[in-house]
């Protein structure tokens, strides 16, 4: 029945991101799963796991680990220490791109069979770029607290890590500042933009973009997003990009508010020495404090 017990996601691909205990495995079965296989192959695993085997009888000891279904082929087991393991049920790629059984609905066992793909493109490609793994982290963290990026999804932000990363000219993989300003120089000019060819997803056939997947007003939110941070990267502002040192509100000011970074606040040596400057007219050019 089982053919193969793979990891996956971003813990696999080591690009998760602290505090998260959550996990992914893909379980491949020699056909496709039906609920009754898949069901009783999670109520023995339940069961096994929360089982003493150090007990002659097999005790039942208090349950260490919970179950619940959170998608047609998708099951997550829970522990009392807050972490998690996401069980994804697939099929053998003949099975599940074959022809569909009774109508059955095929798209959650091959986004199974993708996510295998997704995390084995990324070992041979990234596997020796550092900072490709730790630009993933840093951009995921930014899409938390940024609404206009929450359009990323950990494809995209993965594909742009290790594009990134990769220098035009020479060798030597580029910094991790470096590749971080490059990607929002990428997406500020227009890479995720209708008619661009963009990042083509190399884990499928066709030739297209990763990005045509999202609506159209979304590559639009994404572009403008992502120019309002190349400005404030341009001004300095990376404590307020970051939110470090108490800054983290302005995170939500790079969505919010477009005149942001005409009004950037300015840094404590700034204001304690005042304005420095003035105009024709002899009145100061002063900084708006935000």
């Amino acid at each position: 029945m089982l053919d193969e017990v793979r990891g996956a996601g971003s813990y696999k691909k080591g690009t998760a991101l602290s505090g998260n205990t959550a996990s992914d495995l893909v379980v491949i079965m020699k056909n496709v799963p039906t609920e009754a296989n898949v069901s009783n192959t999670m109520q023995k695993l339940v069961e096994v796991l929360n089982t003493d085997e150090k007990e002659e009888t097999e005790k039942r000891v208090e349950e260490r680990v919970s179950l619940s279904r959170t998608g047609t082929n998708v099951f997550e087991l829970h522990t009392k220490q807050d972490c998690s393991v996401r069980v994804h049920f697939t099929s053998t790629g003949d099975k599940v791109y074959g022809p569909v059984p009774d109508g059955k609905d095929m798209k959650p066992y091959q986004d199974a069979l993708r996510m295998i793909r997704h995390c084995r493109w990324w070992e041979e490609h990234t596997a020796h770029l550092k900072n490709a793994r730790n630009l993933a982290r840093l951009l995921k963290d930014l899409c938390r607290h940024v609404p206009g990026l929450r359009l990323l999804d950990p494809w995209h932000i993965e594909l742009l890590s290790n594009c990134a990363v990769i220098p035009l000219v020479g060798d030597e993989p580029l910094s991790l500042v470096d590749s971080f300003k490059r990607v929002w120089q990428l997406l500020s000019a227009g890479l995720f933009l209708p008619g661009s060819i963009g990042i083509p997803d190399p884990c499928e056939e066709t030739d297209a973009g990763v990005h045509e997947s999202l609506p159209i007003w979304a590559m639009d939110e994404l572009t403008r997003n992502s120019q309002m941070i190349l400005q404030m990267l341009h001004f300095g502002a990376y404590q307020e990009i970051l939110g470090v040192d108490g800054a983290k509100t302005y995170r939500f000011l790079l969505s919010l508010c477009p005149e942001y970074c005409h009004h950037r606040r300015p840094s404590a040596s700034v204001r304690q020495a005042g304005p420095r400057s003035t105009n024709g007219r002899g009145t100061h050019h002063q900084h708006t404090d935000d």
